[in-house]
């Protein structure tokens, strides 16, 4: 099971991103193709609810 061996992850977890050149942000869009395999990162296939989650997040 992955939690006999969470403390062998551990001593790399200070190591992981150190050195990444990434925003990781949540995405605000509305999908103008649903089965895009793109939608999946993001909040919802439904533009009401992720048009609600972007308000939250950009007040």
């Amino acid at each position: 099971m992955l939690r006999d061996h969470l403390g062998h992850f551990t001593p790399l977890s200070p190591r992981i991103g150190t050195r990444a050149q990434a925003v990781l942000s949540p995405k605000i869009i509305c999908h103008r193709n649903p089965p895009a395999e793109h939608n999946l990162e993001c909040f919802s296939e439904d533009p009401l609810i992720s048009g609600n989650l972007a308000a939250a997040i950009v007040r």
